[in-house]
């Protein structure tokens, strides 16, 4: 009966000799026509095939370092990437430089970084609780069905599984 929305994170994938950060920059202007300050991370998790690692100590150099490293069997886009049997996704914290303008996506959830915990603990969230949450807005090309509800993948999926071990924090480094 309900209708399944998935919740991940802006992407894509890097062009032949583009830079990680650039195709950060370009995704988003793509898929949703707004510009990013992209910040460093404190500390760098590192999922492998759905599974915690601990952090990873990484020197801090002239650019961001990525919050989140997911690195898995290329089951998904193997159409696109039939040659690679492993892929790997960087997340970085970013904060919105201008108001978004949903393109290429079907639509676009923004939660400030004190309420990602409350979107990301349950394996689903209903679509009705998440419109009751203040700060929490979304941009959706056509409306959603009454019974929809929302539930992480890819990136998102990752998010859940670093607060389920404990290891996702608030934007002060603090656990949640």
């Amino acid at each position: 009966g309900a209708t399944l929305v998935g919740i991940g994170g802006i992407g894509g994938s890097i062009e032949p000799g583009e830079a990680i950060l650039a195709c950060l920059r370009r995704e988003v202007e793509e898929e949703i026509k707004a510009s990013i300050r992209v910040e460093s991370a404190t500390t760098t998790h590192l999922i492998y095939e759905k599974g915690v690692t601990e952090p990873l100590s990484l020197p801090q150099r002239e650019y961001p370092l990525p919050v989140l490293l997911t690195i898995s069997r290329n089951l998904h886009r193997q159409d696109l990437h039939p040659d690679y049997g492993i892929l790997a996704i960087a997340t970085f914290l970013a904060q919105l430089e201008g108001e978004p303008r949903i393109d290429d996506l079907y639509g676009l959830l923004i939660v400030p970084r004190d309420k990602l915990v409350d979107i990301m603990r349950p394996n689903e969230i209903a679509l009705d609780c998440l419109d009751q949450m203040p700060g929490i807005r979304r941009i959706t090309q056509e409306p959603l069905p009454k019974n929809t509800v929302l539930g992480p993948v890819w990136t998102g999926r990752s998010l859940q599984l670093l607060l389920q071990a404990g290891r996702l924090y608030d934007i002060k480094g603090v656990p949640r």
